[in-house]
């Protein structure tokens, strides 16, 4: 399908320049800022001319008002005299000449003023947004500056061992559905990865794009499955490898938005044999489901009802729009996994998209397109499964989400199940860190 291209506005160069710039120099980013800057003094400059031309405008009207009102032979009037003369919307006689100019002129001059002062601050916020889009996603990657994450590291309050810490004998259990390596972000469960024993079951069904460390890494097991329904199906190659689904693109959707068409363009298809999560003999245990399938959540999970019962947290990609044909949407999703016993705890990572329609100005988009849904099975429905899976639930709301209230949720379930006392002692240690960080 054809795509109507649109001229990149300067925005767009600079949002492009962010996506293209993954070393670890800071220099690109200081050149992208600093033509924020150079754009945003112009913008302050046409305003601060714009306010001078309306001044000039208001000046020559007083002293052609000032003309008017004393003829040759008769200058020796006061200055009160003239300014009672002067030409404005509230001294000025509705039907005289000056009210029609200032009717006709100066409101133009004023709508002129205010648009281009909405303009700047359209512009400053779109250089905050940036900025703030930048700082995340570099931090997220292993560069810019390292020391950066030595200082979160710090001031982020530390998990109490005497209340849980995984072993070789109790791992984090992590299943991986969409495993593929991306140069711009790490995975969503590299916090648990850092902080201690893990071990992952990923899938990844294009065989280029496996990470070589991840697969010499023993505690990463990686296959070439592709995970769904269990089937026969139609894999769908995109332009943008990870774009490509068991799911056909819906280019009448894609191509009303800028950027997306191009990477949704099917390349090649291929006829694939799908297996159920249930039906992989490498899967034991599962704490952590990370599921981004391009459309084919629905379908994971469907094939995973046994599985369901021993995973603690989900992280799924969820679309608002059918970016693909014939896909289910959050809603469906959603419905689902309540009805597994499983809370919506937030959306993350929101992927707003910009019409076409409207060309050239330097607008963010607008229409929610797609997010990531983070989903913990409800406390009640988890203790069922054992204590472990009550703590192993608070360390991973923790050390991945830093969601610490959601942490000490569980941690009073566990309590109350048990009889222990884990909950003083998370809170004593999260309320120590608040007072060394705040005080």
């Amino acid at each position: 399908m054809t795509s109507h291209r649109q001229p990149l506005s300067f925005f767009d160069k600079l949002k492009a320049l962010f996506q293209k710039d993954n070393s670890d120099e800071p220099s690109a980013v200081d050149v992208a800022l600093a033509a924020c800057n150079v754009e945003t003094e112009k913008l302050s400059g046409l305003y601060a001319s714009l306010a001078l031309r309306v001044a000039n405008l208001e000046a020559e009207l007083r002293t052609q008002a000032q003309q008017a009102a004393n003829p040759p032979g008769e200058r020796g009037e006061s200055m009160a005299g003239i300014e009672s003369e002067l030409p404005n919307p509230l001294t000025s006689r509705p039907g005289s000449d000056w009210f029609r100019i200032l009717r006709h002129m100066l409101p133009y001059k004023v709508r002129r003023l205010l648009f281009e002062h909405d303009r700047r601050e359209q512009i400053q916020s779109e250089v905050r947004g940036l900025r703030d889009q930048l700082v995340r996603e570099r931090l997220r990657e292993n560069g810019l500056v390292a020391a950066g994450q030595a200082v979160l590291a710090q001031d982020t309050p530390a998990f109490p061992k005497a209340v849980f810490e995984p072993t070789e004998t109790s791992k984090i259990a992590i299943v991986d559905v969409g495993a593929q390596d991306l140069v711009s972000e790490e995975h969503m469960y590299t916090p648990l990865q850092r902080a201690g024993a893990t071990s992952v079951v990923g899938f990844e069904p294009l065989p280029d794009t496996g990470s070589v460390p991840r697969r010499r890494d023993p505690n990463v097991a990686m296959l070439n499955h592709f995970v769904g329904a269990g089937g026969p199906a139609v894999f769908h190659v995109t332009r943008f490898d990870p774009a490509s689904s068991l799911f056909k693109p819906n280019m009448e959707l894609v191509s009303q938005f800028m950027s997306l068409p191009d990477m949704y363009e099917t390349v090649s298809t291929q006829e694939v044999q799908t297996i159920r999560l249930d039906d992989v003999r490498e899967i034991g245990d599962c704490d952590y489901l990370k599921i981004d399938v391009q459309g084919g959540e629905l379908d994971v999970l469907k094939g995973a009802t046994r599985l369901l019962d021993k995973i603690i947290a989900i992280h799924c990609e969820v679309e608002f729009a059918p970016v693909y044909r014939n896909q289910p949407l959050f809603a469906e999703i959603d419905t689902f996994l309540r009805s597994a016993g499983f809370d919506l705890i937030d959306l993350v990572n929101a992927g707003y998209n910009r019409y076409w329609a409207l060309p050239g100005f330097a607008t963010s988009g607008s229409r929610l397109l797609w997010a990531e849904a983070i989903y913990f099975k409800s406390p009640p429905a988890l203790a069922k499964q054992g204590a472990e899976k009550l703590l192993k639930a608070a360390y991973i709301a923790h050390v991945n989400h830093a969601m610490y209230d959601v942490a000490a949720h569980y941690l009073a379930e566990h309590d109350k199940l048990t009889g222990a006392s884990t909950l003083p002692q998370y809170s004593a240690e999260y309320t120590g860190w608040i007072e060394r960080t705040f005080n």
